[in-house]
């Protein structure tokens, strides 16, 4: 990674749309340059780990005879790409933008981001995204494809929190690392994004390795984890799982690969998630009930008020990138851990909230 932050540790306080006490979508404010189309100065945008990279719609990009602006300079590149497994599709030229910034407005609470590359979205003027996950843009395809497979969102779009203007000044005291907790600030409605981190700030977290990949979506393949899935009076499913933890959903999804015959019976399944690091100290450990049917109706429920991390439903998430059995926890993991991603050693970490 040759990103190297600088001397200043940026921090801003994104809402949570809780659900209870139950942490729901984050967002923040995305802020255009000042020199801005009519269309859009600012909007909210929603604060997403389970993508990559800045998407909006091309008209905050454009005059508005639909010429791009001066800080918006297309690439010659269409980028492509599903949401997995939602299935949900995005389309567009891939734009570098200058003078993004991002935060709550005020001097303190805004990072003034790098020329970055975005999708400028032409297939749905409502979207906003702010990715900067671990993503699974399985079927992303660039063209033309600067990366010869075509299915990697990385090579085309930066993750915004990599990419700061007022952090590339090289030092070592402060490592190109953003953390995101859903501790309640102030008045109970706000989580905490802290852009820059020191070696004393990491030493809480327990750390899941990053392998890099090419062919991968976001050019690193998820972390292993232990999944144990225990239907109702049947006998437990043990397996090794790419796990994604996905601040855009409530949900969970669970793909079990090969899948067990007959399916799953989602509803009254006991579910454990279970991690070390690479010195054997448990990084990632709960369990619980889901009491939750998968295809009925009904309110989000917590499933099991001793532990808070279970989601609102298990959906079948199909088989992860690389083939085997996947997990997406969803954003309640965040009501029992805070999550870092240390790029300068690539690598994810997990601290259990006090």
């Amino acid at each position: 990674m040759s990103i190297q932050y600088g001397t200043r540790i940026i921090t801003f306080q994104p809402t949570i749309n809780m659900a209870g006490d139950l942490p729901g979508l984050f967002s923040t404010t995305l802020f255009f340059p000042n020199q801005a189309s009519p269309n859009q100065a600012s909007h909210g945008v929603n604060i997403d780990t389970g993508s990559v990279g800045i998407v909006v719609p091309i008209a905050t990009l454009q005059d508005g005879e639909g010429n791009f602006q001066p800080w918006a300079q297309p690439t010659g590149e269409t980028l492509t790409f599903t949401y997995e497994p939602s299935g949900n599709t995005r389309t567009g030229p891939v734009v570098v933008v200058t003078g993004l910034q991002v935060g709550d407005g005020t001097p303190q609470g805004t990072a003034v981001l790098g020329p970055v590359r975005v999708m400028a979205c032409t297939n749905d003027d409502t979207v906003y995204m702010l990715g900067v996950g671990i993503g699974l843009e399985a079927k992303a395809t660039l063209t033309p494809s600067t990366s010869g497979s075509g299915g990697n969102a990385a090579t085309a779009l930066d993750n915004p929190f990599l990419h700061l203007r007022d952090m590339l000044e090289p030092d070592p005291a402060v490592l190109p690392a953003y953390a995101l907790t859903a501790a309640l600030q102030d008045n109970g409605r706000h989580g905490l994004v802290t852009l820059g981190q020191t070696e004393e700030s990491l030493q809480a977290y327990r750390f899941l390795p990053l392998t890099a990949d090419a062919d991968s979506p976001s050019g690193l393949q998820l972390p292993w984890v232990q999944l144990t899935v225990t239907p109702a009076g049947g006998a437990p499913i043990q397996t090794r799982a790419q796990m994604l933890m996905d601040a855009g959903i409530t949900n969970m999804f669970i793909g079990v690969v090969p899948e067990p015959q007959p399916p799953i019976p989602w509803l009254n399944t006991a579910i454990t998630i279970q991690a070390e690091d690479e010195a054997g100290a448990t990084a990632l450990n709960y369990s619980f009930v889901n009491t939750q049917p998968a295809d009925g109706p009904g309110p989000n429920v917590n499933c099991d008020p001793s532990q808070p991390a279970s989601p609102s439903r298990i959906l079948n998430g199909g088989p992860s990138p690389q083939g085997g059995s996947f997990l997406n926890t969803g954003v309640h993991l965040l009501a029992a851990y805070d999550y870092v991603v240390d790029a300068a050693n690539t690598r994810l970490g997990l601290r259990p909230r006090s």
